[in-house]
């Protein structure tokens, strides 16, 4: 018997799985729209589908035929499912996620129009954007929902970092494009930790203390791209704020007094006491209070503390030493000023929790300061 001769037509899979004429068009053909399915013409409109279509050798076989059919229909269901999940990630990003990022007018307009478009060229942020918005979601329902969006934006974060190091050297290229994905991680190391149960063995300040270092090295890729970044459409996110004129007595100084006055204390009785250390650190803290006392943006100062902390001091902090936690009490401050923010949430009071367990009832004084300004009740 003759061999059928061929067309050339390149017929969607919902077409060829239900036998139908084809009429090619893209991004979806008439048949497609009229019986209402997902025409699969390879558009870039899929670009976050990562199902991978291998053809199959035809045979002469009734029953292989039958059975092809039936994997091309269960393939069509499968791909057309993983579309509409990330449609819905992407819709909650276009009308609410992105909102959570944005400090400006012009900085919502790039986190809802410009990141989304850039996205499209580069897959590694598209990831980037529906792991935060999957995240989102996890933090607004509850039980096996909310498991099922955390797997999602887990599974997402994973792709886009892979994506990222597969992209290769930071290019004017792709420089909008880690710019973006760099400062979405920041928020997805943050807001992550909150759903996650502590433990005996794995703390909160366990979590924060590696939250400190993601965001220490994803603010220093930041700085190294800003100059690219800046004088193109996502500029508005790279522009520094202005200090702000007084909004409220700074009460902060006295804390910091204090703080000084401590860490001279520890200093006369241990030769060994890394005195430059907490210094600095204090010093650096003091002005991220003054400008939120200020009325300054509270994440932008609560990110410019970690980025600019000595190193050691993360040591310190790391192995509980008391002066590094009372020092971090006040920080959390900071934080408790951002806590109307999803992906910030309780953290200050958490942190502050433990750090108030750790020290014990003897420390409370010195973190009374953060008690009060926090309205934090110890033993809760």
């Amino acid at each position: 018997m003759a061999a059928r001769r061929s067309h050339g037509q390149k017929k969607c899979l919902p077409c060829k799985a239900r036998r139908m004429k084809c009429s090619e068009t893209r991004p979806g053909c008439e048949q497609c729209s009229n019986h209402r399915l997902v025409s699969q013409n390879n558009s870039p409109s899929l670009i976050w589908s990562d199902i991978r279509i291998k053809s199959r050798p035809p045979t002469p076989s009734s029953s292989s035929s039958s059975t092809a059919s039936e994997d091309s229909v269960d393939l069509m269901a499968s791909e057309q499912k993983l579309n509409l999940e990330d449609l819905e990630l992407m819709m909650n990003w276009c009308t609410a996620t992105y909102r959570s990022l944005a400090r400006t007018s012009a900085g919502e307009r790039v986190w809802q129009s410009v990141v989304p478009r850039e996205s499209l060229r580069n897959p590694f942020l598209m990831r980037g954007v529906l792991a935060l918005s999957a995240l989102h979601l996890a933090f607004t329902h509850r039980g096996k929902q909310q498991k099922e969006y955390l797997k999602t934006a887990q599974a997402h974060q994973t792709h886009a970092l892979g994506g990222l190091t597969l992209a290769g050297a930071v290019s004017e290229r792709n420089c909008n494009a880690t710019f973006a994905l760099s400062s979405l991680m920041i928020v997805f190391s943050i807001a992550f930790p909150l759903l996650v149960r502590p433990t005996s063995t794995h703390t909160s300040l366990d979590d924060l203390c590696r939250v400190f270092s993601i965001t220490r090295r994803s603010i220093k890729v930041l700085i190294e791209i800003i100059p690219w970044v800046q004088d193109g459409e996502m500029g508005s996110l790279t522009t520094r704020e202005e200090d702000p004129a007084p909004q409220m007595p700074d009460t902060s100084k006295l804390a910091i007094l204090f703080l000084h006055n401590l860490n001279t204390t520890f200093s006369n009785h241990d030769p060994h006491h890394e005195t430059a250390v907490y210094t600095e650190t204090i010093q650096i803290l003091g002005e991220c209070l003054e400008k939120l006392l200020r009325g300054g943006e509270p994440s932008l100062i609560a990110f410019r503390w970690i980025h600019r902390l000595p190193a050691r001091y993360l040591d310190l902090l790391t192995d509980r030493q008391p002066l590094a936690l009372t020092i971090l009490a006040h920080y959390c401050v900071i934080l408790h000023h951002l806590r109307d923010r999803w992906w910030m949430g309780d953290w200050g009071t958490r942190i502050l929790r433990e750090i108030s367990q750790v020290l014990g009832c003897q420390w409370t004084q010195s973190i009374s300061w953060a008690i009060d300004a926090t309205g934090f009740v110890p033993g809760t």
